[in-house]
């Protein structure tokens, strides 16, 4: 694993119970739900009426990254 991974996820974190797990999974439907919504509200803003297929956009701000010269961007 990459050190710039290994900052974020080298180390364990307590196991979360089932009551927590399902209040993640909550929160995570809900903001899905309002996502979809405003993914589904760019079809007002396209020429041809349908929501936007898809974004492309870089995984990072420079062609190729040597190793440990940057901070990993997913933290």
């Amino acid at each position: 694993m990459s050190s710039q991974v290994l900052e974020a996820y080298g180390t364990l974190k307590p196991q979360l119970s089932a009551s927590e797990i399902s209040a993640v999974n909550v929160a995570k439907r809900e903001y899905q739900r309002e996502y979809l919504e405003y993914w589904n509200s760019t079809s007002a803003l396209t020429g041809t009426g349908r929501p936007v297929d898809a974004i492309i956009g870089p995984v990072a701000p420079f062609p190729a990254a040597r190793p440990n010269m940057y901070s990993y961007y997913g933290s």
